[in-house]
């Protein structure tokens, strides 16, 4: 679990973590006083894809005066963010402003810009279901289609016994952000292709009407 000093911030952390982690984290951060709900100094910037734009709107949050005597507080929770809206992002955290304080949520630490990440005090939020994930992706890759198969029809399953799509969506999104890493670190077997198939899957799992299991069965014949 994470651990904050409220009188001792950073200008900026970035939180290693799965996306479901934000509700945990908003609930923690009201244990040490910051409040999330109805503060005017408190901005939650929630998305898939972290564009220029939102970039922009952090930037023009951070410019506002806060309300007096109290700190401004950014939480971004984000499953990618291009190398232009990282350069973006960038030129914000390089003009710091004194009681504005940044919170970095994302699983996809490892596609950022050197230059970005020295920007953040770093934390691993790693659990147990995390653990459990990275198993569960590494025996995905190693197994044949036919278990890779199986193992999809099997997670189905479990989600629809808890008539949760939206936790699926969740599940998934974390299990193609795991994938993905663990694919890019193996620089012998990679190739472009899978790269561009997980991306596909990841833009087209949240759209109204997208069967998640046709998505990840693609996923699994392919790469």
């Amino acid at each position: 679990m994470i651990t904050l000093d409220k009188n001792n911030l950073h200008h900026a952390y970035l939180i290693k973590t799965d996306t479901g982690f934000l509700d945990e984290f908003l609930n923690y951060l009201e244990t040490i006083d910051i409040h999330t709900k109805g503060n005017p100094n408190f901005n939650l910037i929630q998305t898939d894809n972290f564009s220029i734009d939102d970039a922009r709107d952090v930037k023009a949050f951070q410019g506002e005066l806060a309300s007096t005597g109290s700190e401004k507080i950014i939480v971004i929770v984000a499953n990618y963010i291009s190398h232009y809206a990282q350069h973006a992002l960038l030129k914000v955290l390089e003009d710091p402003k004194d009681g504005v304080h940044f919170f970095f949520l994302t699983p996809q630490t490892h596609i950022l810009l050197d230059t970005l990440k020295s920007r953040f005090s770093i934390i691993e939020n790693k659990d147990n279901k995390t653990e459990n994930l990275e198993k569960e992706v590494s025996t995905f890759i190693k197994n044949s289609k036919e278990d890779r198969l199986a193992f999809i029809d099997k997670t189905i399953k479990k989600f629809e016994k808890e008539e949760s799509s939206a936790l699926l969506k969740d599940y998934s999104l974390n299990f193609l952000n795991h994938l993905e890493k663990e694919l890019s670190l193996k620089r012998e077997d990679r190739k472009p292709e899978d790269f561009e198939i997980i991306w596909r899957t990841k833009d087209y799992i949240n759209d109204q009407g997208a069967s998640v299991k046709n998505l990840l069965e693609n996923v699994a014949l392919s790469i």
